[in-house]
């Protein structure tokens, strides 16, 4: 599936993802994040925070979460370049469309006492298995590969 944003411009931001099934959805039945596994991804090199993270847990389902505080000079955001910078894990708001165990919020610290929270990919309200983003630039001939659009 994808979702097409129209950008001023002509700039288009195409998302690719499939529906997140119950069985797909990463699960903390502790609710404390210990059975799970975090990769930073992603920094848009104004500080040290991951833009997203891959949240797996001991079964190997994953999800991709996106940072919630954007830059800014007055916020110092967790400053995390590898799994070994996170001094503490939090999950919160567990369970989302089906009432299950997946964290909707996942809060991380480093070091230095600095947090930075995260939530899922969602698509109208659900989260998704994100298979990535793409941009279209209306001065290039790159267009991104398309499927059925759902716009």
């Amino acid at each position: 599936m994808q979702r097409i944003v129209e950008n001023p411009g002509g700039f288009r931001q195409v998302h690719t993802y499939e529906p997140m099934t119950r069985e797909k959805r990463p699960q903390d039945p502790q609710r404390n994040g210990a059975e799970l596994r975090l990769l930073p991804l992603e920094r848009d090199g104004f500080d040290g925070c991951p833009e997203a993270l891959d949240v797996y847990d001991a079964e190997g389902r994953h999800c991709i979460y996106l940072v919630q505080e954007g830059f800014s000079a007055d916020y110092n955001r967790a400053e995390l370049a590898t799994p070994a910078d996170i001094a503490r894990v939090e999950t919160l708001e567990h369970g989302g469309e089906y009432g299950d165990d997946m964290p909707q919020l996942v809060r991380l610290w480093d070091e230095a006492g600095r947090a930075a929270s995260y939530r899922p990919i969602t698509v109208d309200g659900k989260a998704v298995d994100s298979k990535g983003f793409c941009i279209e630039s209306p001065a290039s001939s790159f267009k991104c590969r398309e499927e059925a659009a759902d716009h």
